[in-house]
């Protein structure tokens, strides 16, 4: 489901700067900055030497893997859990702390690993590695308490003068030692929580497991009696006043990283707020040894270059305490770019918006100008390094920048989307690179939308014709045509062609307000429908791997559930399923069939999975009844007849991802395509459980998970079709008779609510995510306008109520208005939201939806990308996804559902409901 974070308050920040907790930056969203090397060299050479100079070398097993080489002896005693040795290195030192750490972890006989070339070390170093597992460049797992000590000595000696950042989730050794340690698992176990994730976990003396937890502080468990000598006592978590240089009271930390923090604070000899930028030593630590804090040095004098243009804020002071540098800066006190863009988008949609746009756009292009009269080159000119103060930009952020054709070792760097090709490859330094830059930040400043454009691969387009297909498509505020021509003559492949900052001026200045409206439709169909459907299938049947017992498609996240629905190989199965049943063929029913069955040995693995439609057993099950039923496999229908009966009809959840509304739907399905009674029995079970459960306050009726349960959502409340209450309503609603009349009253009840709870603008309706006001507006499915308004639609369809209509289309039109500048998938994308457009078109008879839903298509298609010559589609990380939420086998359903109509897929709506195309 789709998270947002929020800010902190001020006593939370200053605990979490002080104990290394992650704390969100709400400010400063989209893609990070990257640092690449071009080193990769390989370490295992130094192992073979170690092991070729021993007797017993043939004892040891070596494998070789990404990103770790694993070494372990036979016949050594598996040991689950106890006190890990961590090593940390930096790209220059690498290789002599692997050398000399060799004959100790040799001698000792017991299981290790290190990170296999020196561009995996600079990955675990870079400025925005996990925090919690960053630095660990060498892991070695003792057999006990006492030979983890020894252990520990002896690395510790043996690595005296080399140096390698502090990690964050151990304690070092000793002060100034490159060796830590920390307690936890040795071992890969893991169950799946009630949230349908994965955690990993270890045994408490009790018996009982508990999470291994991996954070970016020292954590050990409470009962664990740490054996390693003259232990520094952990920081209190308590809040309390940070001073920093004897001057800055740290009032909030706005961000965590690896490389180190970003505070606010109060100047004490002033009273005046700044910001504070933090680096720690031997982060981010290139081939050339340059490192995160000579980056630091490199900005605080190009904030002294510029201080007397007014376009960057002014330093304060450039100071050193234990360790880490420290750049104070004024504190701009005025949002990032990308806040202010999406609040404006929101505020005003997006033909009102660009007005506004088009003049900050200009006044950005004049701050460029004015640094490029000083000589420097940014090569970080983005969204994330501009903040707005009055609706005047300024740049923030020059860790990056160098005087034109200065060389310097970090000539590869740049933050993928934004910077130009050739600077991503190395060239020497030049400010036609920054014009790249430029047009990227008015094609978001313009649109909305991030112009990350993943390659082809192979590479088959160049990178003007990618973005002559994706700019149209994502142009809600309608671009003159002379805006679109900037836009992508500076973002052109040859730096040469790059129009100059004057012309750009010139060409904003002239910009009429508005583009043109285009009325006419073309519908998606004939070879663009093809290609995509043809693509994604293709893709499917080509990276489906069954002899891989972790995961049948790659998966987004490690921790999500190989087998569900949302994220696993249900949803695609459920895809695949719909594709055969439409369109036939042999490769895909061997697919389904292949499929299914590793479905079903996957689960048992697992001990425990939850019982959730899109994160749990039901929805699998519904998965493996339809495939069966698809394959006339009637003893594999039997089987998925049996695993659906198996479902509670009670569970701790509510809500139709994890709880008792989509097992109760998935009953609901099952009784439709089966008849068995028994489910019709227990759909009214789950209704009645339901309404048992519901709650009322002065908002009206409303469910949460309890606050004392082992979930994410313990104690929250959601307006959204996903975990909250227009999903549960639409369950009440299509239980219809079987539930009793208590269900539908009870489902217009739950309209009121959020029918109130609507912000509603010349855009459409949209919502919060819940209760709180302060987050943003969200026009999704999981959370928002598209979710919310598939429960209201088919309400008025069966009650005739026109307030729920009439907010079903205000709905409509903001998911429409705020679409294009997103991702592609189901949850919270392109093709849920045109679901839900569907759904208008289908439960209101209204044609001219159906329109709509090719207008979004054609916007779907102009973010493809080519794999092996097959047209897929990224998710919003960049990556090519089989899954259900965010990949593409949800665009593959919303493409079979808009040639060929029919009922939304995971959905139980009576036939009679819709007028469907």
């Amino acid at each position: 489901m789709e998270q947002e974070s929020h800010p902190k308050s001020a006593g939370q920040d200053a605990g979490e700067l002080l104990t290394g907790r992650p704390v969100a930056d709400p400010g400063r969203p989209g893609p990070a900055p990257v640092l690449s090397t071009p080193d990769a060299k390989d370490l295992v050479p130094l192992l073979r030497d170690a092991l070729g100079a021993r007797a017993d070398a043939p004892r040891w097993h070596v494998a070789e893997g990404e990103p770790w080489c694993t070494v372990s002896p036979s016949g050594a005693r598996e040991v689950l859990q106890g006190w890990k040795l961590h090593v940390s290195a930096t790209m220059g030192t690498a290789g002599a702390v692997l050398q000399r750490c060799l004959p100790v972890l040799l001698d000792a006989e017991r299981p290790f690993k290190f990170a296999i070339t020196l561009a995996h070390v600079y990955a675990l170093n870079s400025g925005h590695a996990p925090r919690y597992g960053a630095g660990k460049f060498l892991t070695c797992y003792p057999e006990d308490d006492e030979q983890a000590v020894g252990l520990a000595e002896a690395l510790h000696l043996a690595t005296t003068g080399l140096s390698g950042p502090v990690i964050l989730s151990d304690r070092p050794y000793r002060p100034g030692s490159i060796v830590h340690y920390r307690y936890g698992s040795f071992v890969n176990r893991r169950v799946l929580t009630n949230d349908g994730l994965y955690r990993h976990i270890i045994d408490s003396p009790t018996g009982e497991t508990v999470p291994d937890l991996r954070e970016p502080r020292y954590t050990p468990p409470e009962w664990v009696r740490c054996p390693f000598p003259a232990a520094e006592s952990a920081p209190s978590s308590g809040a309390r006043r940070i001073l920093l240089g004897d001057r800055f009271a740290v009032r909030e930390a706005i961000r965590h990283a690896n490389k180190g923090g970003l505070y606010r604070a109060q100047d004490l000899r002033t009273g005046k707020p700044v910001v504070i930028k933090e680096t720690r030593p031997h982060t981010v630590v290139g081939s050339d040894g340059t490192c995160a804090q000579d980056m630091l040095r490199a900005e605080a004098r190009a904030l002294e270059a510029l201080a007397p243009l007014g376009v960057a804020p002014e330093v304060v002071e450039f100071f050193e305490q234990s360790g880490h540098l420290y750049l104070a800066m004024r504190d701009l006190q005025g949002p990032p770019l990308r806040r202010w863009v999406t609040d404006r988008f929101r505020q005003h949609g997006p033909r009102g918006y660009l007005p506004a746009a088009l003049r900050l756009a200009e006044r950005l292009v004049d701050k460029l100008r004015a640094v490029h009269e000083t000589g420097l080159v940014l090569r970080d000119f983005t969204p994330n390094n501009v903040i707005v103060v009055d609706d005047e930009p300024w740049l923030i952020d020059f860790e990056l920048s160098v005087r034109a054709g200065e060389t310097t070792g970090r000539l590869s760097a740049g933050t993928p989307g934004y910077a130009a090709p050739e600077q991503l490859r190395g060239d020497e330094p030049h400010q036609l690179a920054d014009r790249f830059s430029l047009g990227a930040t008015l094609a978001y400043v313009l649109t909305g939308a991030d112009p990350r454009l993943p390659e082809d691969e192979p590479a088959s387009r160049p990178l003007r014709e990618r973005l002559s297909v994706w700019l149209p498509t994502v142009t809600a505020t309608e671009l003159p045509d002379s805006v679109t021509a900037l836009i992508t003559a500076l973002m052109d492949d040859e730096p040469a062609d790059r129009p100059t900052p004057s012309h750009a001026r010139t060409v904003l200045a002239a910009a009429p307000g508005l583009g043109h409206r285009s009325s006419a439709v073309e519908p998606f169909d004939g070879d663009k429908w093809q290609q995509a459907v043809d693509g994604i299938v293709g893709h499917l049947l080509a990276t489906m791997n069954p002899g891989d017992d972790d995961a049948l498609w790659p998966l987004a996240r490690p921790l999500h559930d190989p087998c569900n629905v949302q994220h696993g190989a249900a949803g695609v199965l459920g895809a695949l399923t719909s594709y055969y049943r439409l369109r036939g063929g042999d490769r895909v029913a061997e697919a389904i069939g292949t499929a299914a069955d590793w479905i079903r040995r996957r689960m048992r693995q697992d001990a425990f999975r939850p019982p959730g439609l899109h994160f749990g057993r039901a929805g699998i099950a519904w998965a493996l009844h339809d495939a069966a039923d698809a394959l006339r496999d009637h003893p594999a229908a039997d089987d998925a007849v049996g695993l659906a009966k198996e479902l509670p009809t009670s569970w701790l959840s509510p809500d139709i991802t994890h709880g008792m509304a989509g097992i109760g739907l998935t009953y609901l399905h099952f009784w439709q395509v089966t008849g068995d009674a028994e489910f019709a029995h227990r759909v009214r079970q789950c209704a009645e459980a339901l309404l048992r459960s519901m709650r009322h306050d002065s908002d009206g009726p409303f469910w949460q998970v309890p606050e004392d349960a082992d979930s994410t959502f313990a104690g929250q409340r959601f307006h959204g079709f996903a975990h909250g209450t227009a999903g549960i309503g639409y369950f009440l609603l299509a239980a219809g008779e079987l539930g009793g009349a208590a269900c539908e009253t009870t489902a217009e009840q739950l309209a009121r609510p959020l029918l109130r709870h609507a912000v509603v603008d010349d855009a459409g309706a949209r919502w919060h995510g819940g209760l709180d006001t302060s987050g943003p507006l969200l026009p999704h499915w999981c959370n928002g306008s598209s979710g919310i308004g598939t429960f209201l639609v088919r309400l008025a369809r069966l009650t005739g109520d026109t307030r729920a209509r009439d907010m079903a289309e205000k709905a409509a039109s903001a998911t429409v208005d705020h679409s294009r500048t997103g991702a592609v998938g189901q949850c919270h994308g392109l093709t849920g939201n045109a679901e839900f457009v569907l759904d208008m078109a289908d439960f209101l008879d209204e044609p001219a939806y159906v329109a709509t839903a090719h207008r979004m298509a054609h916007a779907v298609f102009g973010r493809r990308v080519y794999r092996d010559g097959r047209t897929v589609f990224t998710d919003p990380e960049g990556h090519v996804s089989a899954e259900w939420a965010d990949g593409v086998s949800g665009v593959l359903a919303f493409l079979l559902r808009l040639r060929y109509g029919g009922s939304r897929r995971w959905m139980a709506d009576a036939g009679g409901w819709t007028g469907q195309r």
